[in-house]
């Protein structure tokens, strides 16, 4: 078992938040093994843990151990397919609900998107190219912007389900 004070001590903060990630340009998978004892010490360690599943193929796993899981897909025909298959593969591990993010060209917008994929909404996030620019030089995402917001809006969605548990 992994000590939750001890992950806590160990982890870098970004902004006052503690960050567990896996480096994803090495092309080295996560040990599966590790998943669950580092999931379970984190939620004990923090009020509110927050994974990002990408594609990778721990997505199930870690989805079962998720109070609630984001989908964050685009309603460009690539986008919707691929959360179609990811959104099949995770139904029944966690409530999940879809974040729709708008693409210049995207076919449908969120709430068509939402019913496509016979999801419920959780936020649409509209296009923002500097938000893009941004995240494309390794900037942190601004308060007061358009994430900003949505991120508040989401994290308000959550705590609120947990409280009423």
């Amino acid at each position: 078992a992994l000590d939750p004070a001890s992950l806590r001590a160990a982890l870098p903060q970004a902004h006052g938040v503690h960050v567990l990630a896996v480096d994803r340009g090495d092309g080295q998978a996560l040990p599966l093994a590790a998943l669950g004892p580092v999931v379970t010490s984190a939620r004990h360690a923090f009020d509110l843990v927050v994974l990002d599943l990408a594609r990778a193929s721990v997505a199930e796993r870690a989805a079962a151990t998720c109070d609630v899981v984001l989908l964050v897909a685009t309603g460009d025909v690539r986008g919707a397919t691929s959360a179609a298959r990811t959104a099949s593969r995770l139904r029944g591990e966690a409530p999940l609900r879809l974040v729709a993010r708008q693409v210049p060209g995207g076919g449908l917008d969120g709430p068509a998107l939402a019913d496509w994929l016979d999801l419920p909404s959780a936020a649409d996030l509209a296009h923002d190219a500097r938000l893009l620019a941004s995240l494309d030089r390794g900037d942190p995402p601004g308060a007061g912007g358009r994430l900003a917001k949505v991120c508040d809006q989401l994290l308000a969605a959550v705590l609120g389900e947990r409280a009423a548990a």
